[in-house]
């Protein structure tokens, strides 16, 4: 798959409109057993919020809506990157968390552009020399993780959620890195949602947007309001938000 992101801020944000609202399709299958995964980075695992984390949330609004018991087991871990996962879920205990799933939510990649990010914001290069091949590995991480899922417990349901933003964002991002260094930072996020839509659309698994519910349907709304104190993590209204976009796009788990 071949990415292309251009740097101008109304550029990308057409790109995200157009590509990031709403979820991927999924083929039809059996109602989840009940059963839940989280995997992930230190979003879905609740840092640096000292809230609920919104895998739980989910799970919560899913057995509301259901009337089943729902279970949410929550494996993410702070600062995991696609190859992390690509590790974690090749363990045996975890091998077998996943057979006796029936659903798993995914939100990883952030990470993985953490590095690249820095050097672009050094001016030590350019940034689409240094986020193509951070996207194209974070693709075939996640491809790889969700193939492996899907032969551990056929018809096992999995969203994967894209992001607002891989760095600090809000009115910290501004202060940190001041507008021309958001500008990479959208670019960064922008190969990142790609790289995982390609892979949700490669392994026919549902794709959650996060990017509107923070940074509205232009791309300009400062999310600091659902950011924790240090503008990267989300707040209890963010693990709200987020819960929500996943609900709306799998409701039945």
């Amino acid at each position: 798959m071949r990415f292309s992101v251009r740097a101008r801020p109304v550029v990308f944000a057409a790109v995200l409109v157009g590509m990031l609202v709403g979820a991927s399709a999924q083929p039809a299958q059996a109602e989840t057993n009940g059963s839940m995964l989280a995997f992930g980075d230190s979003v879905p695992s609740g840092a640096r919020c000292g809230c609920t984390p919104y895998p739980e949330i989910y799970a919560r609004k899913v057995a509301g809506h259901t009337g089943r018991t729902v279970r949410m087991r929550n494996d993410a871990v702070s600062g995991a990157t696609s190859g992390s996962l690509l590790r974690q879920v090749e363990q045996s205990s975890v091998r077998s968390q996943v057979r006796a799933a029936g659903t798993v939510l995914v939100m990883v990649g952030a990470n993985d552009f953490a590095g690249a990010f820095r050097r672009v914001l050094g001016h030590h290069e350019r940034a689409s020399r240094a986020y193509r091949p951070v996207a194209r590995r974070l693709r075939a991480n996640l491809i790889a993780t969700i193939r492996m899922m899907q032969a551990l417990r056929p018809g096992i349901r999995v969203a994967v959620a894209g992001y607002w933003n891989v760095v600090k964002d809000g009115n910290v991002g501004r202060r940190d890195y001041g507008r021309w260094g958001l500008r990479k930072a959208e670019q960064a996020t922008a190969w990142a949602n790609l790289a995982i839509r390609g892979a949700a659309a490669a392994r026919h698994i549902t794709f959650v947007s996060t990017y509107v519910a923070f940074k509205g349907v232009h791309g300009r709304r400062n999310p600091t309001w659902l950011l924790a104190a240090d503008g990267d993590h989300p707040n209890a209204r963010g693990h709200a938000a987020i819960a929500e976009q996943f609900f709306r796009a799998a409701p039945g788990g």
